[in-house]
């Protein structure tokens, strides 16, 4: 059930780390409402206190670029979802090569206050 899934995802006993770009944040599917709801809903998923929610300026330099999201799950694996299939990489040297990513993609990325504040004026844009 998508409850307990959501539960368990969101257990105050694990860690969770989400680096966004701003383009992301900004590009609407649905209705104006829809992406207001779903911003509201980010800005309060970023208050938990076991989440940690960046934002990659659209104005940033870019050292990395993820051309596809991915998830990293506690160092032991690494899913990737493509429009035909989900992929799960558990070789140690392909873990690595998503850790060394991710870091990068941190060092360009905004937390806390400011990313909080960047998400509120894409929505008082909409």
């Amino acid at each position: 059930m998508k409850a307990d899934r959501v539960a368990i995802a969101l257990s105050p006993s694990k860690r969770i780390m989400v680096v966004l770009g701003e383009q992301a944040l900004r590009t609407r599917r649905g209705t104006p409402s829809d992406h207001a709801d779903q911003l509201t809903h980010l800005l309060s998923f970023m208050r938990l206190p076991f989440v940690s929610v960046g934002v990659i300026p659209a104005d940033a330099q870019r050292r990395a670029i993820a051309t596809i999201g991915f998830w990293i799950f506690d160092n032991n694996a690494v899913t990737l979802e493509t429009p035909t299939a989900a992929i799960k990489a558990t070789r140690s040297q392909e873990i690595t090569q998503y850790v060394e990513m991710f870091d990068q993609l941190q060092k360009e990325t905004i937390y806390g206050h400011d990313a909080r504040q960047l998400v509120a004026r894409i929505l008082a844009s909409l």
